[in-house]
């Protein structure tokens, strides 16, 4: 699967998780994403998003994809790749963002930013390809 297919599911994800709004604080895309996968693999309750990304994965076929895919990712390389995507445009200095500004945000150095990058398309096209399989068969 290519970088642009995986970019548009990326964005996807994105755009469907910042319309929810399910009780959280006025906090950043990636905050948002730590403390929905926190919350997710800590307990067994179900939360008011976890019923809402329940009923999306159900409407929005590609958005279930992509939060599958993601939920595979380690959280260092979820962060990188999903930053690379809603780190875009310009910033509050009115420059494009760079890789290095990026990788700022999260907490990563540029190298393993760049490489948690690389190596999240290669495992988001594996995971994405395994499921098209699956949904042949069925």
């Amino acid at each position: 699967m290519n970088k642009d297919k995986i970019d548009s599911l990326i964005d996807i994800w994105l755009d469907t998780v910042s319309r929810t709004e399910v009780g959280w604080p006025k906090e950043s895309m990636l905050a948002k994403f730590m403390m929905y996968r926190g919350s997710f693999q800590d307990t067994k309750q179900s939360s008011g998003l976890e019923k809402f990304l329940d009923k999306q994965i159900k409407t929005h076929a590609k958005f279930g994809d992509i939060h599958v895919a993601l939920h595979e990712l380690d959280e260092s390389k979820a962060l990188a790749i999903i930053a690379k995507r809603y780190y875009r445009g310009l910033n509050a200095h009115n420059k494009t963002y760079t890789n290095k500004d990026r990788a700022s945000k999260i907490g990563q150095r540029l190298r393993q930013f760049e490489n948690n990058v690389s190596k999240a398309y290669s495992a988001i096209s594996k995971t994405l390809e395994l499921l098209e399989k699956r949904q042949n068969i069925s």
